[in-house]
Protein backbone atom coordinates (compact mmCIF):
# COMPACT_ATOMS: atom_id res chain seq x y z
CA UNK A 1 0.00 0.00 0.00
CA UNK A 2 1.25 3.36 -1.28
CA UNK A 3 -0.09 7.17 -1.32
CA UNK A 4 -1.02 8.70 -4.62
CA UNK A 5 1.75 11.06 -5.20
CA UNK A 6 4.84 12.12 -3.12
CA UNK A 7 2.97 14.50 0.08
CA UNK A 8 1.39 11.58 1.88
CA UNK A 9 0.46 8.04 2.58
CA UNK A 10 -3.07 9.40 4.07
CA UNK A 11 -3.22 12.49 6.24
CA UNK A 12 -6.32 10.71 7.78
CA UNK A 13 -9.82 10.26 7.51
CA UNK A 14 -12.40 12.92 6.22
CA UNK A 15 -13.34 14.69 9.58
CA UNK A 16 -15.18 17.16 7.84
CA UNK A 17 -17.77 14.55 6.84
CA UNK A 18 -17.68 13.62 10.63
CA UNK A 19 -18.55 17.69 11.08
CA UNK A 20 -21.08 17.36 8.37
CA UNK A 21 -23.00 14.27 9.64
CA UNK A 22 -23.20 15.64 13.47
CA UNK A 23 -26.68 15.62 13.43
CA UNK A 24 -26.27 12.15 12.86
CA UNK A 25 -23.92 10.18 15.06
CA UNK A 26 -25.62 6.75 14.64
CA UNK A 27 -25.25 6.20 10.92
CA UNK A 28 -21.82 7.90 11.51
CA UNK A 29 -20.87 5.04 13.58
CA UNK A 30 -21.11 2.95 10.78
CA UNK A 31 -18.19 4.71 9.06
CA UNK A 32 -15.61 3.60 12.26
CA UNK A 33 -17.32 -0.05 12.09
CA UNK A 34 -16.46 -0.42 8.63
CA UNK A 35 -12.73 1.09 9.63
CA UNK A 36 -11.47 -0.66 12.58
CA UNK A 37 -13.15 -3.73 10.81
CA UNK A 38 -10.27 -2.86 8.06
CA UNK A 39 -7.67 -2.42 10.68
CA UNK A 40 -8.46 -5.72 12.22
CA UNK A 41 -8.19 -7.39 8.66
CA UNK A 42 -4.71 -5.66 7.61
CA UNK A 43 -2.99 -6.72 11.22
CA UNK A 44 -4.75 -10.49 10.61
CA UNK A 45 -3.87 -10.72 7.41
CA UNK A 46 -2.15 -13.99 6.03
CA UNK A 47 -0.05 -12.61 2.99
CA UNK A 48 3.01 -10.14 3.85
CA UNK A 49 1.16 -6.53 4.37
CA UNK A 50 3.49 -4.04 3.16
CA UNK A 51 2.94 -0.27 3.38
CA UNK A 52 5.46 2.56 1.98
CA UNK A 53 5.01 5.50 4.36
CA UNK A 54 5.77 8.78 2.92
CA UNK A 55 5.05 12.53 4.04
CA UNK A 56 1.88 12.41 6.12
CA UNK A 57 1.22 9.24 7.92
CA UNK A 58 -1.95 10.45 10.95
CA UNK A 59 -4.99 9.24 12.11
CA UNK A 60 -6.54 6.94 9.86
CA UNK A 61 -3.32 7.11 7.52
CA UNK A 62 -1.61 5.35 10.51
CA UNK A 63 -4.33 2.44 10.64
CA UNK A 64 -3.83 1.69 7.39
CA UNK A 65 0.07 1.06 7.85
CA UNK A 66 1.14 0.86 11.54
CA UNK A 67 -0.80 -2.88 11.43
CA UNK A 68 0.78 -3.99 8.78
CA UNK A 69 3.68 -6.64 9.10
CA UNK A 70 6.17 -4.54 7.41
CA UNK A 71 6.32 -0.65 7.50
CA UNK A 72 8.66 1.51 5.09
CA UNK A 73 9.65 4.79 5.84
CA UNK A 74 10.99 7.34 3.99
CA UNK A 75 12.92 10.43 5.15
CA UNK A 76 9.75 12.80 4.39
CA UNK A 77 7.64 10.80 7.26
CA UNK A 78 5.46 13.23 9.38
CA UNK A 79 3.64 10.51 11.44
CA UNK A 80 1.26 11.81 14.19
CA UNK A 81 -2.10 10.65 15.85
CA UNK A 82 -3.50 14.10 16.67
CA UNK A 83 -7.01 13.47 17.84
CA UNK A 84 -6.84 14.80 20.77
CA UNK A 85 -6.48 18.57 19.76
CA UNK A 86 -9.86 17.78 17.95
CA UNK A 87 -11.62 16.34 20.96
CA UNK A 88 -11.46 12.70 20.03
CA UNK A 89 -8.93 10.03 20.49
CA UNK A 90 -6.32 7.87 18.82
CA UNK A 91 -8.46 5.19 17.22
CA UNK A 92 -7.74 2.61 14.31
CA UNK A 93 -6.12 0.40 16.68
CA UNK A 94 -3.91 2.85 18.34
CA UNK A 95 -4.76 1.64 21.68
CA UNK A 96 -2.65 -1.46 20.56
CA UNK A 97 0.34 -0.11 18.43
CA UNK A 98 1.19 3.30 20.44
CA UNK A 99 1.20 1.39 24.12
CA UNK A 100 3.96 -1.35 21.99
CA UNK A 101 6.16 2.10 21.38
CA UNK A 102 9.33 1.79 24.01
CA UNK A 103 8.60 2.64 27.34
CA UNK A 104 5.96 5.63 27.41
CA UNK A 105 6.90 6.86 24.15
CA UNK A 106 2.99 6.04 23.38
CA UNK A 107 1.70 8.46 25.80
CA UNK A 108 3.78 11.06 24.95
CA UNK A 109 2.16 10.67 21.25
CA UNK A 110 -1.80 9.92 21.99
CA UNK A 111 -1.44 11.90 24.60
CA UNK A 112 0.09 15.75 22.96
CA UNK A 113 -0.65 14.39 19.31
CA UNK A 114 2.98 16.19 18.59
CA UNK A 115 4.44 15.42 15.33
CA UNK A 116 7.63 13.10 14.48
CA UNK A 117 9.98 12.45 11.74
CA UNK A 118 11.52 9.15 10.60
CA UNK A 119 13.57 8.67 13.39
CA UNK A 120 11.76 9.27 15.64
CA UNK A 121 9.41 6.44 14.51
CA UNK A 122 11.84 4.07 13.39
CA UNK A 123 12.96 4.47 17.23
CA UNK A 124 9.46 4.42 18.61
CA UNK A 125 9.07 0.97 16.96
CA UNK A 126 6.26 2.18 14.53
CA UNK A 127 8.31 1.74 11.33
CA UNK A 128 10.87 -0.77 10.32
CA UNK A 129 13.33 0.16 7.66
CA UNK A 130 14.07 3.70 6.26
CA UNK A 131 14.45 4.16 2.88
CA UNK A 132 15.03 6.92 0.46
CA UNK A 133 11.55 7.94 -0.91
CA UNK A 134 12.90 8.10 -4.31
CA UNK A 135 13.88 4.56 -4.14
CA UNK A 136 10.08 3.59 -3.96
CA UNK A 137 9.34 2.41 -7.05
CA UNK A 138 12.47 0.72 -6.95
CA UNK A 139 11.98 -0.92 -3.77
CA UNK A 140 8.52 -1.81 -5.10
CA UNK A 141 9.91 -3.12 -8.50
CA UNK A 142 12.45 -5.39 -6.70
CA UNK A 143 9.47 -6.66 -4.73
CA UNK A 144 7.02 -7.90 -7.64
CA UNK A 145 9.80 -9.38 -9.59
CA UNK A 146 11.24 -11.38 -6.74
CA UNK A 147 11.78 -14.87 -7.25
CA UNK A 148 9.66 -16.89 -4.58
CA UNK A 149 10.92 -20.03 -4.24
CA UNK A 150 12.09 -19.05 -0.45
CA UNK A 151 10.28 -18.08 2.01
CA UNK A 152 8.58 -14.88 1.23
CA UNK A 153 9.53 -13.07 4.58
CA UNK A 154 12.99 -14.00 4.23
CA UNK A 155 12.67 -12.64 0.91
CA UNK A 156 10.69 -9.44 1.47
CA UNK A 157 13.17 -8.67 3.82
CA UNK A 158 16.12 -9.51 2.37
CA UNK A 159 15.05 -6.82 -0.49
CA UNK A 160 14.11 -4.36 2.07
CA UNK A 161 17.52 -4.74 3.61
CA UNK A 162 19.26 -3.78 0.45
CA UNK A 163 17.41 -0.18 0.17
CA UNK A 164 17.66 0.30 3.88
CA UNK A 165 19.57 3.67 5.05
CA UNK A 166 21.10 4.65 8.02
CA UNK A 167 18.63 5.63 10.78
CA UNK A 168 20.46 8.43 12.06
CA UNK A 169 19.88 10.01 15.46
CA UNK A 170 16.42 10.34 17.55
CA UNK A 171 15.22 13.35 19.75
CA UNK A 172 12.66 11.28 21.39
CA UNK A 173 15.72 8.30 22.32
CA UNK A 174 17.89 11.25 23.68
CA UNK A 175 14.74 12.29 26.28
CA UNK A 176 13.53 8.86 26.77
CA UNK A 177 14.23 8.89 30.41
CA UNK A 178 12.32 11.69 31.07
CA UNK A 179 9.93 10.73 28.96
CA UNK A 180 9.35 7.11 30.40
CA UNK A 181 9.35 9.38 33.99
CA UNK A 182 6.69 12.23 32.92
CA UNK A 183 4.09 9.92 31.39
CA UNK A 184 4.16 7.23 34.33
CA UNK A 185 2.22 9.42 35.98
CA UNK A 186 -0.85 8.77 37.25
CA UNK A 187 -2.97 11.68 35.87
CA UNK A 188 -2.94 14.33 33.52
CA UNK A 189 -2.36 16.91 36.48
CA UNK A 190 0.52 14.92 37.54
CA UNK A 191 1.91 14.48 33.81
CA UNK A 192 2.24 17.98 33.88
CA UNK A 193 3.23 18.72 36.82
CA UNK A 194 6.27 16.41 36.08
CA UNK A 195 6.95 18.49 32.99
CA UNK A 196 7.24 21.37 34.77
CA UNK A 197 10.14 20.18 36.65
CA UNK A 198 11.88 19.02 34.02
CA UNK A 199 15.15 21.47 33.39
CA UNK A 200 15.55 21.60 29.17
CA UNK A 201 12.81 23.78 27.50
CA UNK A 202 12.04 20.86 25.50
CA UNK A 203 9.58 19.26 27.92
CA UNK A 204 8.16 22.80 28.50
CA UNK A 205 7.32 22.86 24.90
CA UNK A 206 5.76 19.50 25.37
CA UNK A 207 3.89 20.95 28.70
CA UNK A 208 2.45 23.91 26.48
CA UNK A 209 1.12 21.51 23.67
CA UNK A 210 -0.95 19.33 26.70
CA UNK A 211 -2.54 22.55 28.37
CA UNK A 212 -2.74 24.65 25.02
CA UNK A 213 -3.93 22.81 22.24
CA UNK A 214 -5.74 19.47 23.74
CA UNK A 215 -8.97 19.16 24.52
CA UNK A 216 -8.76 18.62 28.45
CA UNK A 217 -11.68 15.58 28.28
CA UNK A 218 -9.81 13.85 25.69
CA UNK A 219 -6.43 13.96 27.83
CA UNK A 220 -8.72 12.78 30.79
CA UNK A 221 -9.88 10.01 28.82
CA UNK A 222 -7.19 8.95 26.15
CA UNK A 223 -5.10 8.38 29.99
CA UNK A 224 -7.30 6.03 30.67
CA UNK A 225 -7.56 4.23 27.28
CA UNK A 226 -3.64 3.64 26.89
CA UNK A 227 -3.43 2.81 30.58
CA UNK A 228 -6.20 0.00 29.85
CA UNK A 229 -4.99 -0.78 26.22
CA UNK A 230 -1.19 -1.78 27.35
CA UNK A 231 -2.99 -4.94 29.15
CA UNK A 232 -5.15 -5.96 26.05
CA UNK A 233 -4.92 -8.18 22.61
CA UNK A 234 -5.31 -6.28 19.23
CA UNK A 235 -8.89 -7.63 19.55
CA UNK A 236 -9.74 -6.20 22.57
CA UNK A 237 -8.06 -2.62 21.99
CA UNK A 238 -10.73 -2.37 18.44
CA UNK A 239 -13.38 -3.41 20.65
CA UNK A 240 -12.76 -0.89 23.28
CA UNK A 241 -12.01 1.91 20.50
CA UNK A 242 -15.47 1.40 19.14
CA UNK A 243 -17.32 1.94 21.82
CA UNK A 244 -15.15 5.02 23.02
CA UNK A 245 -15.88 6.08 19.47
CA UNK A 246 -19.48 6.04 19.87
CA UNK A 247 -19.78 8.30 23.12
CA UNK A 248 -16.87 10.42 21.33
CA UNK A 249 -19.62 10.99 18.52
CA UNK A 250 -22.32 12.20 20.77
CA UNK A 251 -19.93 14.80 22.37
CA UNK A 252 -20.01 18.45 21.26
CA UNK A 253 -17.35 18.99 21.33
CA UNK A 254 -15.42 16.68 19.01
CA UNK A 255 -17.30 18.80 16.38
CA UNK A 256 -16.21 21.97 17.79
CA UNK A 257 -12.83 20.80 17.81
CA UNK A 258 -12.59 19.70 14.11
CA UNK A 259 -14.67 23.79 13.31
CA UNK A 260 -11.56 25.11 14.72
CA UNK A 261 -9.10 23.01 12.83
CA UNK A 262 -10.76 22.26 8.94
CA UNK A 263 -14.01 24.24 9.29
CA UNK A 264 -12.96 28.07 10.36
CA UNK A 265 -9.44 27.42 10.59
CA UNK A 266 -9.28 29.69 13.87
CA UNK A 267 -7.89 26.94 15.96
CA UNK A 268 -9.50 28.53 18.60
CA UNK A 269 -11.95 25.39 19.71
CA UNK A 270 -14.54 26.50 22.77
CA UNK A 271 -14.29 23.46 24.58
CA UNK A 272 -17.49 22.26 26.78
CA UNK A 273 -15.25 21.47 29.70
CA UNK A 274 -12.62 23.79 29.95
CA UNK A 275 -10.41 23.04 32.50
CA UNK A 276 -8.96 19.42 34.11
CA UNK A 277 -10.42 19.89 37.78
CA UNK A 278 -13.88 19.96 36.31
CA UNK A 279 -13.75 16.27 34.89
CA UNK A 280 -14.79 13.43 37.20
CA UNK A 281 -13.94 10.27 37.52
CA UNK A 282 -17.22 8.79 36.54
CA UNK A 283 -17.07 11.10 33.46
CA UNK A 284 -14.14 9.15 32.03
CA UNK A 285 -15.36 6.19 33.08
CA UNK A 286 -18.56 6.67 31.34
CA UNK A 287 -16.46 6.87 27.44
CA UNK A 288 -15.97 2.98 28.62
CA UNK A 289 -18.97 1.73 29.19
CA UNK A 290 -21.15 -0.26 26.52
CA UNK A 291 -23.34 2.09 23.94
CA UNK A 292 -26.68 1.57 24.31
CA UNK A 293 -28.42 2.43 20.94
CA UNK A 294 -31.63 4.24 21.70
CA UNK A 295 -33.18 2.84 18.94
Amino acid sequence: ICGAGNKALSAGGDIRQLYEARLEPLATSKIFEQEYALNAEIYYFPKPYISFMQGFTMGAGAGLSIPGKYRIASETLQFAMPETKIGFFPDVGASYFLTHCKGKLGWYLGLTGNTIHVQDAYYAGLVDAIVQQQQFSHLLDALVHAKWTQDADHTIENIINTFSQPVGESCLQRYQEQIDHCFSQPSIEAIVAALTVQPDPWFKEVKESLLRNCSPMSLKVVLEQLNRGVKMNFDDCIRMEYCMAHHFLENPDLYEGIRAAVIDKDHLPNWTIKTLAEITEKQILDYFEPFKNPS
